[in-house]
């Protein structure tokens, strides 16, 4: 008898050990998960094609240190293969590599009010050039922070102002 009183106060103990196992949760999952929650907190704009949202991110590209303007900016929704993006052409000034704004471009594209969006992606060029033969490289970016403290620096999603679509 008591042996079979241990076996099943054994087995309620594995029982519940997996059950606290199965229930914690990574710091990456935490993250991922308190960073989808703000992304859904934000209003989807994709049936206004989104035009002021990319306005305001796109003024606030524009104050990035190196950037000399920002051209052809555009919404892509979400597809089947792909996720929201905002793509186009960015003019730096000579000596400035795309690559070295990618944190910063990241970081204003999690900012914006631009929802859904996933990534960033912007051919570079320098004054006189087309941006699009990428002599000062290429930039795409995830707009989600990758850590708790990058999280806590950046903010929250939709903290850019929309300045509206004919915003210089």
């Amino acid at each position: 008898m008591r042996s079979a009183a241990r076996r099943r106060a054994t087995a309620l103990s594995l029982v519940g050990l997996l059950v606290l196992v199965g229930c914690a949760r990574s710091p990456r999952s935490q993250l991922n998960s308190e960073l989808a929650d703000r992304e859904e907190a934000i209003p989807s704009c994709e049936a206004s094609g989104c035009a002021d949202e990319v306005a305001a991110l796109v003024a606030a590209l524009r104050e990035l240190p190196g950037v000399v303007k920002v051209l052809d900016p555009q919404y892509h929704p979400k597809q089947i293969t792909d996720g929201a993006a905002v793509s186009g052409g960015l003019v730096v000034e000579t000596g400035v590599e795309c690559r070295s704004l990618e944190e910063d471009i990241a970081e204003l594209g999690w900012r914006s009010s631009v929802s859904p969006l996933s990534a960033v992606e912007l051919d570079c060029g320098t004054p006189g050039t087309d941006p699009v033969q990428r002599d000062a490289g290429y930039a795409f970016t995830p707009v989600r922070p990758t850590s708790e403290a990058q999280l806590k620096e950046w903010g929250d999603r939709g903290t850019l102002e929309p300045r509206g679509a004919g915003a210089p």
